[in-house]
């Protein structure tokens, strides 16, 4: 960080926050026989710099200050201070030691929070404690950082960031001492006089150790690797789900429904399948428990602003290079680094849509997918103009503010991040939960801690640290790859496979089908071994079948018909196949893909000795009578068939040779086979 602290200023120390700002207003000093008179010329945020002559001092020209250039304010954690004023019930949660300790005492039944003020000197307890993050004094950089000094009950807190309740006038609160916003957060405190962490008018993570958002980062999911995602941030080097879980997929902002898009008045709670953690509780091993007093924990805004060059086409939601793949670096128009999943496209004069709130997500480094901000769902946004254009090239600005809860152990060094990898800080909030009507632009935030439980025994103090954690200073980024093959079945839609895919597929997930089927089917395991059985697809796109599959309990052989024609174009061997009780799908890859064309029609048929079949019934719900459409749109399951080949000798070629093509098809009354294949489109 680029704050130079109050405290245990060092010549070492200086250099590296020097170096956080880019060495703003000269140059690297070196790590060797380091001289006050080589910071000369350093400039600072607050627009004053070292001077290029005369005296220079520790205590009148670096203490307390951040180096960089004038512009957006930095305020780090030793500008904080924390008032009785900002607090919901002061008799049991108040500030002590000088304004640097918000202690809870006992007595207190009613979840009061208390508001941390940035920037802050004597005279600002009467000032507003919010973190303004539009107009003309937008911040640049917020972190304040909180060490845990006593805590009776390491699970009856909680900390986050609050949104500005935007409907609030200010009138009730009389007296010239208040500014005017400050007047309009002591209405809103309030009514924090009574809310947990649950509440969606807050970002919060409650102490015992979980959030009550899902975050930005729609990357990861239950078996991503926390290295893989915060390296070197992470705080634990396991999967998310290792010992936890289950993780969210509702990730992204969601106005009406998540946290910090609702304004206090309405107290709306979270559902917890907008958390990060849908429903374990106790996550942080090591930075929460009742083996983590005195451990630190980070709250921390950043802004982030990039412009990109992109190609937009006529009713896609799909963003994509205006020539060769965007790159992983800070190059103008063409690097990512800086652009985050959650962050807004700005409603510029280079923006050609009709609709100016629009945020991102799914990047890659050759495409990146559009949603509507202001939704009640996450909802692409298809691009729309008035004119003719089928595409259009531009140029675009992607911004918003990142958020993250960070936390050390009792050694202050080496931030982790806790949760949710970042989160976009939402624009817009609501009056009322579950709608998207008449919302309004948050224009502040603030830094809160709170009460979680309504028993009057709770106590803790926590401290405001002067300076950030030692060790790996905190810079977050994301590396970006190409988009992964979209792969996706014909007709399975059940969540788990019989065998996991081999072969070039292993580790693939192809999307399902969406065509609803009864789980299980009506047949299963039924003794159809006379029979070569399977079903029939048309392609609405061109592409590659990659791999067959069937339901089937038995070991089998597997044939790929082109429609019309009896001579199989492709075959796979499942003589190997184990017995299997699940009902489940099981594939074969193809050693070489089968190049299809759009509107081609195939037949995949299943032929064993011992019988296992699996097929669906008319009468039992729900039936998937053909003609059934994916929901990709890229294939239809167009009928079904069977031959009687008799039932042949129990070994591999016998039944290779009797895997044939139907005589007999069906659309209605009785679906045979359950074969399917894996396709990827063009």
């Amino acid at each position: 960080m680029a704050g130079v602290g109050s405290t245990n200023i060092s010549f070492s120390g200086l250099r590296t926050a020097w170096g956080n700002a880019s060495y703003s207003g000269g140059s690297d000093p070196e790590a060797t026989n380091i001289s006050l008179s080589e910071f000369r010329g350093a400039t600072f945020t607050d627009e004053t710099s070292v001077p290029s002559s005369g005296e220079i001092s520790i205590n009148d020209d670096f203490k307390g200050k951040t180096f960089g250039s004038s512009g957006p304010p930095t305020y780090e954690t030793g500008s904080f201070k924390v008032y009785d004023n900002w607090s919901a019930a002061s008799s049991f949660l108040a500030s002590y030691v000088s304004n640097t300790r918000a202690q809870l005492n006992s007595g207190n039944s009613s979840y009061a929070s208390i508001l941390f003020t940035p920037n802050a000197s004597s005279a600002t307890q009467y000032t507003s404690p919010g973190i303004e993050v539009t107009g003309s004094g937008k911040v640049d950089e917020v972190t304040l950082w909180l060490e845990a000094d006593t805590e009776s009950t390491y699970s009856q807190l909680g900390f986050g960031i609050l949104a500005k309740d935007m409907w609030k006038t200010g009138s009730s609160i009389s007296g010239s001492s208040y500014t005017l916003e400050a007047k309009k957060w002591k209405e809103q405190l309030a009514e924090r006089d009574n809310k947990y962490a649950t509440f969606s008018d807050a970002l919060g993570f409650h102490g015992y150790g979980y959030h009550n958002y899902a975050g930005s980062r729609d990357d990861i999911t239950s078996s991503t690797n926390v290295s893989t995602a915060t390296t070197p941030y992470n705080w634990k080097s396991t999967t998310y789900q290792s010992g936890l879980g289950p993780l969210t997929t509702n990730f992204h902002n969601i106005l009406g429904k998540t946290g910090g898009t609702v304004r206090s008045t309405a107290h709306h709670i979270v559902s917890n399948s907008y958390y990060f953690y849908k429903t374990h509780w106790d996550n942080y091993a090591g930075y929460r428990g009742t083996g983590s007093a005195k451990g630190n924990y980070g709250l921390k805004i950043k802004w982030y602003s990039k412009t990109l060059n992109v190609r937009l086409t006529k009713n896609s939601s799909k963003i994509i290079p205006q020539g060769s793949d965007w790159t992983n670096t800070t190059t103008t128009n063409t690097g990512l680094v800086g652009i985050f999943s959650g962050m807004y496209i700005e409603d510029n004069s280079s923006w050609p849509c009709t609709n100016g709130n629009v945020f991102i997500g799914k990047i890659y480094l050759d495409e990146i997918t559009m949603y509507q901000e202001l939704a009640s769902s996450l909802t692409e946004y298809s691009a729309s103009w008035s004119d003719s254009n089928a595409t259009k090239d531009v140029t675009i600005t992607i911004s918003g503010y990142l958020y993250w809860t960070l936390a050390t152990t009792s050694t202050y060094s080496n931030p982790k991040i806790l949760g949710p990898p970042h989160t976009v800080l939402p624009r817009y909030q609501v009056s009322s939960a579950n709608t998207t009507s008449n919302s309004r632009e948050i224009t502040e935030w603030a830094f809160y801690m709170n009460d979680v439980t309504s028993g009057t025994t709770n106590t803790f103090k926590y401290d405001i640290r002067t300076s950030n954690p030692s060790g790996t200073a905190f810079s977050y980024a994301v590396t970006y790859a190409a988009k992964p093959a979209a792969y996706e079945y014909a007709f399975n839609n059940y969540t788990t496979l019989a065998d996991p895919l081999s072969g070039t597929l292993s580790g693939v997930s192809p999307s399902y089908s969406g065509i609803s089927l009864r789980d299980p089917p009506y047949w299963n395991n039924v003794g159809w071994y006379n029979f070569s059985m399977g079903h029939k697809y048309k392609f609405l796109v061109s592409g590659k079948i990659v791999a067959i599959g069937t339901m089937n309990r038995r070991r089998s052989r597997l044939a790929l018909f082109l429609d019309n024609n009896t001579t199989a174009v492709a075959t796979a061997d499942a003589w190997s196949w184990s017995y299997d009780t699940a009902s489940r799908y099981r594939y074969v890859t193809l050693s070489t893909p089968r190049t299809v064309s759009a509107n081609q029609e195939y037949w995949v048929m299943v032929k064993n000795y011992d019988g296992g079949y699996a097929g669906h019934r008319y009468h039992v719900s729900p039936f998937p009578g053909p003609v059934k459409t994916t929901t990709s749109g890229n294939i239809q399951f167009t009928e079904t068939g069977l031959k009687n080949v008799g039932r042949g000798s129990n070994s591999s070629s016998s039944q290779a040779s009797l895997v044939q093509y139907p005589t007999t098809t069906r659309t209605t009354l009785y679906l045979y086979g359950n074969t399917d294949l894996i396709f990827l489109p063009d």
